[in-house]
């Protein structure tokens, strides 16, 4: 019954041949006309009632829509005349019997939405379908969504690869010294850097542009709130777990991080949920402010300090009182933290290029050991402060 309504509005309204036609999005995607577009709004309040009752009768193979449209529309030339044309119209509406049984069918929804009855207890809390439906059509939407502008993919793709490599270049076979350390911790603090990033705003520019579409769906209790953010975490997975597998995977073997397949993958895992959480932040300011421009403004005040309590450009032991619970708050110093465990811990001896520095003293020439070389992976954690609390941290 639902399909055949849609394919009679859409008969209705004269949008057969734009059936299967994009919408559009402005200049980014062409797609259909300005008048259907006109007529495709007009279609989705499913507006059914018919204006001959007050002396305005369709003419003949002449679309409702957009006779609909031309009478009640108010143009500048006549513009009072319009306005009291529009006006005579609703009052007349509002007097007719047609308004009678609006309202009365609208008061029968609304009463069955909240009736305790077992055919409307569908676990749907008033929603037109269930918490399943909603799903499996956000989930389609959102995977259409995403094939039909692949130019953000395109450019994200290209972005993941130009860095991943660039970082791959200037790492590139790292050597495990104390050098090494040096290098490989603070190349993974950039790569988890980049990988926060680089997912955040391509999410902060299509949710907002999104944010009207799922506003009129709610106040149409199509779905929930919470379905529609699962569904859109689901949707997008795959595509950004890509995007930062390639990008772990190009950067891990190009630098030789370390030749060990197991701390590869769960290295991979860990920016996998690192991702997860960039996102969900990404949502959380969108809906919060409803504007790419103020989102962007407060995205570096709120990320910066979340990213300098992340245990690398400040030690852990340094952190002062009044702001360690920022740390707390941080995805950084959690993702951080596991990812020196998961690579450090194991290494029983790290060599060192230079062991022994000398020291010039009034006495003369002293030999001491080098105070930068690390006997072991577990030394490399007490320096940076580390706890092995990896479970607490995932």
């Amino acid at each position: 019954e639902k399909y055949d309504r849609v394919d009679e509005v859409i008969r209705q309204c004269n949008l057969i041949k734009a059936e299967d036609s994009y919408i559009g999005l402005g200049d980014a995607l062409k797609g259909i006309s300005g008048g259907e577009k006109r007529r495709l709004a007009f279609a989705t309040e499913t507006h059914t009632w018919l204006l001959g009752f007050i002396g305005y009768n369709c003419p003949t193979n002449y679309n409702p829509a957009d006779y609909f449209i031309s009478i009640l529309s108010i143009t500048s030339a006549y513009r009072e005349e319009a306005i009291i044309k529009a006006k005579r119209i609703c009052d007349s509406f509002q007097q007719s019997s047609y308004q009678a049984n609006i309202l009365q069918s609208l008061n029968m929804l609304h009463t069955n939405y909240y009736m305790e009855d077992d055919e409307y207890d569908d676990e749907s809390s008033g929603f037109k379908s269930s918490y399943f439906e909603q799903f499996k059509w956000l989930i389609w939407r959102n995977f259409i969504t995403d094939i039909r502008t692949p130019i953000s993919s395109k450019i994200l793709f290209i972005q993941v690869f130009f860095i991943s490599i660039f970082f791959g270049l200037i790492y590139l076979k790292i050597e495990l010294d104390e050098k090494g350390v040096q290098n490989t911790t603070g190349l993974l603090f950039v790569t988890m850097m980049n990988v926060g990033f680089i997912f955040y705003f391509p999410i902060l520019n299509v949710f907002i542009g999104e944010m009207p579409v799922f506003n009129r769906d709610y106040r149409d209790r199509l779905y929930s709130p919470l379905i529609y953010y699962v569904s859109k975490q689901i949707a997008e997975f795959p595509k950004y777990f890509f995007m930062s597998f390639l990008l772990v995977t190009i950067i891990y073997w190009m630098a030789n991080i370390r030749n060990d397949a197991g701390v590869y993958f769960s290295i991979s895992f860990t920016f996998v949920l690192m991702i997860q959480c960039s996102m969900s932040f990404a949502y959380l300011i969108s809906v919060s402010t409803g504007s790419i421009d103020l989102s962007t403004a407060l995205a570096g005040p709120i990320l910066t300090p979340l990213y300098l309590l992340a245990g690398y450009f400040l030690n852990n032991d340094s952190t002062r009182a009044y702001v360690i619970w920022i740390k707390y708050l941080s995805w950084f110093y959690y993702t951080y933290e596991i990812l020196m465990i998961e690579l450090w811990t194991s290494y029983d001896s790290i060599p060192c290029s230079n062991p022994f520095t000398n020291i010039t003293t009034l006495n003369g020439t002293v030999q001491c050991k080098n105070a930068r070389c690390f006997a072991n992976g577990d030394a490399v954690l007490d320096q940076f402060a580390v706890k092995k609390v990896i479970y607490y941290d995932f």
